[in-house]
């Protein structure tokens, strides 16, 4: 019988494809685990600046109100409430905006003038409102009372 210098080891056969899909495997899942956690970065950073433009708008509107009820623009007239919708543009998309309750009342001789601002991210239509509704709109409040 004639035997062949080199010997074929046949228990080998298959480990090499065998070990680069365990690799691959592992490469494909580190991969998906690393775009999973981009991906809630990304959304956790959307939601905070979601978060301060409400807030900004919130709060400038309020400095606004301030502003036109120190000049006297607020006249109540009899009324208790006075409601006054205003756009503040924030962001390079300037489409938050903020509404404003203005309260003035006079209980046993004291006037009590309140402030109540909500800022949303979103929700200027361009027609002086703030009415636009989005899941992704954000609300902030702020109340001044003095």
């Amino acid at each position: 019988m004639f035997q062949s210098k080199y010997k074929k080891n046949n228990y080998k056969k298959g480990y090499t494809l065998l070990f680069s899909v365990l690799v691959s495997s592992l490469l494909l899942a580190v991969g998906i685990s690393i775009l999973n956690i981009s991906k809630k970065e990304f959304l956790l950073a959307t939601s905070a600046r979601d978060s301060s433009s409400a807030f900004y708008a919130a709060d400038s509107s309020i400095e606004y109100a301030l502003y036109h009820d120190s000049l006297g623009d607020y006249d109540m007239a009899g009324q208790l409430t006075y409601t006054e919708t205003v756009h503040i543009p924030t962001g390079s998309g300037g489409d938050s905006c903020a509404i404003v309750i203005i309260r003035k009342i006079i209980t046993s001789g004291t006037l009590t003038i309140t402030f109540d601002s909500r800022g949303y991210n979103i929700g200027w239509d361009g027609v002086n409102s703030c009415s636009e509704i989005s899941p992704k709109r954000v609300e902030r409040a702020l109340l001044l009372t003095y």
